[in-house]
């Protein structure tokens, strides 16, 4: 890393790794759902054997989904500082400040609107879980 670099272009640096993690987590989170949607149908045949495929799948989504939110936060905060806040003066000649200066929708960044998707998912598999639960034949 170049030491003479400013703190907002360290902070960039940072953000674009950290898109880039969020990036590859999320990828492994549609690729993960995919493959378990397909298992839950192909495999589970009984009652009992998709209610615990759908427990497993519920602690497995809410787990990914965390990792998710916590890469968010981060990435939130480092947009933050290159923004400018209270703590931060910003740099009013970096792009993304002189993008978010008029946005269209100010209030919703595209990472927002990702994290939303584990969110819903995890909720269906435990509703899912919940109901394969209810609907179960006594044994």
């Amino acid at each position: 890393m170049n030491t003479q670099q400013s703190p907002t272009d360290r902070m960039d640096e940072e953000r674009q790794f950290l898109e880039t993690l969020f990036t590859a987590r999320f990828n492994a989170y549609l690729v993960t759902v995919g493959l378990f949607s397909v298992s839950l149908t192909s495999s589970a045949t009984n009652w009992t054997g998709r209610s615990w495929f759908l427990g497993f799948g519920t602690v497995v989504s809410a787990i990914m989904f965390l990792t998710l939110w916590r890469t968010h936060r981060l990435i939130s905060r480092a947009l933050n500082i290159i923004r400018g806040d209270k703590k931060h003066p910003g740099d009013k000649e970096h792009p993304y400040y002189i993008l978010t200066e008029k946005p269209f929708f100010p209030w919703v960044r595209a990472n927002s609107i990702m994290v939303i998707i584990p969110i819903l998912l995890t909720i269906v598999f435990f509703s899912l879980w919940l109901w394969s639960i209810a609907c179960a034949p006594p044994t």
